[in-house]
């Protein structure tokens, strides 16, 4: 079975990462991706790899919307088409660069890696709260993980782990007796924790106030594939309506580079303190420290020591916080056991016929 699916948006970078006039090179499901942005803004995703000499294109220049290659100087254009050659008044027609459908969305650079035909843009997860940039406040970031993209995906569905690998930074005890509810609509998980009165997380009490007394506490998980994920935690007085207290949706946003390697992407969108570029790092500080000082070796570990990857061929012991995780990767197992043509066509046979439709 294939290890990723190909009909699926993935990101490809954060919107602010690609600009005029340079292009960014990332290895996006074990294949080389060249981004850059035309003169008006408008984002492009070309395979990484001149057709003449298999030079990087990452490692040439963008000139008039076109990227040059930094070897021989072929030029080609947003579709992949070469249409500049300075050793002859003509292109070899067979000059060409399969290109990928792209699209700026809450922030970030989304990119299709199957066929171009089946991209469409409304099948990406709506987290419009990253669009307001009046009332709310975000800040992201993006942390290389050197294990697949799957083991990622468990750690977001069950964070019953909060209370052990993030003890003495964001966990606080209050996962210990909370209730769990995993519910599926669709292709789409929820992973979801109540935690009813239980102390105030550290992190909300500047505006909770709740000054000892219980408060009740929710993390909600909303996961999408293959590895598009919205997270809300909040907390309010205990008993009081949530919209009292004070939520934080998140987005997770999981890119395999390789089987073994993911580009985890993430955002924390707030709606207070929106002058405050010093509560920016403090956020900044505790999620860095969170996803790269203590879930990043834990599942680089975890990685090392399942060497092949293949969670069910290990025979894993579940437990009830499993559901989650599991549900998911049902989904995604259905998903890539349907994905269509059966025999699988690698990325390169994909791009073999765009380059033929166009």
């Amino acid at each position: 079975m294939s290890a990723f699916l190909l009909n699926a948006w993935y990101v490809g970078a954060w919107s602010e990462e690609l600009g005029t006039g340079r292009p960014l090179a990332r290895t996006l499901l074990e294949t080389p991706i060249v981004l850059f942005r035309q003169n008006d803004g408008t984002p492009v995703a070309l395979h990484d790899r001149c057709p003449h000499r298999f030079a990087p294109l990452s490692r040439g220049r963008i000139r008039e919307d076109v990227i040059e290659c930094g070897y021989h100087g072929l030029s080609f254009d947003r579709t992949g088409a070469c249409v500049g050659n300075p050793h002859a008044n003509a292109v070899p027609a067979a000059a060409r660069v399969r290109s990928f459908p792209v699209i700026d969305r809450y922030s970030a650079v989304w990119i299709w890696m199957g066929e171009p035909q089946e991209a469409d843009p409304g099948l990406i997860p709506d987290f419009a709260f990253l669009d307001d940039r009046i009332t709310r406040r975000a800040v992201r970031g993006l942390t290389h993980v050197a294990a697949s993209y799957w083991l990622e995906i468990d750690n977001l569905m069950d964070l019953s782990h909060i209370d052990y690998v993030h003890n003495g930074s964001i966990g606080s005890g209050a996962m210990y007796g909370g209730k769990h509810k995993v519910i599926q609509e669709g292709n789409t998980v929820r992973s979801n924790w109540w935690c009813p009165n239980v102390p105030c997380l550290p992190n909300f009490e500047p505006e909770i106030h709740a000054n000892g007394r219980p408060t009740d506490h929710w993390l909600e998980m909303r996961w999408d594939p293959p590895g598009i994920m919205k997270l809300e935690v909040g907390v309010t007085l205990a008993g009081r309506p949530r919209s009292e207290g004070l939520a934080i949706p998140q987005g997770h946003f999981l890119t395999p580079e390789t089987r073994a390697s993911t580009h985890y992407f993430w955002t924390i969108s707030r709606t207070n303190q929106l002058d405050s570029p010093e509560y920016d790092q403090i956020l900044l500080n505790v999620t860095r420290r969170a996803f790269e000082g203590e879930d990043k070796p834990m599942l680089e570990a975890i990685q090392r020591e399942m060497a092949s990857g293949d969670l069910w061929a290990q025979q894993p012991v579940l437990l009830n916080v499993d559901k989650g995780a599991v549900q998911a990767r049902r989904v995604l197992d259905k998903l890539l056991a349907e994905q269509d043509p059966p025999e699988q066509r690698s990325l390169e046979e994909l791009g073999k016929v765009a380059q033929t439709a166009s």
